[in-house]
């Protein structure tokens, strides 16, 4: 199971903490085998009473949890760090949960690897850096183990996507369509990357959030292009075809950009990883 961007102390939001309690709830009745939460806890990471408050409520989750940075950890606006500067809430976000920007473990026979995508960059676009050529290197050489091992699959998670189509129904054509929500460096590099694991046969989840708003984009062939899940399908239990997937989460605890459709509901992402086939099903709360 996924969640992601909790966003705690989000002053627009004021039932956080009991929408946050509801997703726990919910999370505590499905009982998954573990629970990847991909960034994002406090609206601003720089309070470090915020990354606490969430550690204290996330404790009431009844599975293991593996927890990433978010740029909002971080810290975010008004004022954003230059590249060169660790920001202060990198240590908040340290101190409460782990200092690593990578996490790795097996579960099930799955290689699940979590990574860093880094703070924000001083854009309206909502971009974070993403990745340099190690962290590239390091997810690849991830691929390369596991499927030399034999194991049946990778579950990659990180806060935020490299693939993004603003627009509900857009096909990633439009010039608007993959101006939003991304990760800056690396993202074709890392694209690449998983589809060449894909095309030797490994099969490949990126889970992600950031945009609060909900995606699937699914290869179906080899080497073909990466084709998008009708959003009215995503609360329906659905199959996976091909070998390489990009899940998108919305928020958890509040409606994301209501401007679109695909952004106008809060909810987590389960996912059932089956040997001979893996199936993904969206939980949405409220309308």
């Amino acid at each position: 199971m996924q969640f992601t961007d909790l966003h705690l102390g989000r002053t627009a939001h004021k039932q956080l903490e009991s929408n946050l309690m509801k997703v726990i709830g919910e999370v505590n009745v499905i009982k998954p085998d573990v629970v990847l939460v991909t960034g994002d806890l406090a609206e601003q990471g720089r309070d470090a009473s915020l990354e606490q408050r969430v550690a204290e409520l996330l404790r009431s989750i009844e599975a293991p949890l593996a927890v990433i940075i978010g740029n909002h950890d971080y810290g975010h606006y008004p004022k954003i760090r230059h590249a060169s500067q660790t920001d202060d809430g990198y240590f908040n976000f340290a101190r409460v949960f782990h200092p690593h920007r990578t996490l790795q473990f097996t579960l099930g026979g799955w290689t699940f690897y979590g990574f860093d995508t880094g703070p924000s960059v001083f854009s309206p676009r909502c971009l974070t850096r993403g990745l340099d050529e190690q962290a590239i290197a390091a997810i690849g050489a991830v691929l390369d183990q596991s499927q030399a091992a034999a194991a049946q699959g990778v579950v990659l998670f990180s806060h935020a996507p490299s693939h993004t189509i603003l627009s509900t129904d857009g096909d990633g054509q439009r010039p608007l369509d993959g101006c939003c929500g991304h990760m800056v460096y690396g993202s074709a590099a890392f694209e690449e990357r998983l589809r060449r694991a894909a095309a030797r046969g490994l099969r490949v989840f990126h889970l992600s959030g950031h945009t609060h708003w909900a995606d699937v984009f699914e290869e179906l062939e080899p080497g073909g292009r990466l084709e998008r899940w009708r959003y009215d399908d995503l609360a329906t239990e659905r199959v996976v075809r091909g070998k390489l997937v990009h899940i998108i989460a919305p928020s958890a605890t509040f409606a994301g950009f209501r401007a679109i459709r695909h952004g106008g509901r809060a909810g987590l992402v389960v996912l059932d990883l089956d040997a001979r086939e893996s199936k993904v099903v969206y939980r949405f709360f409220g309308r």
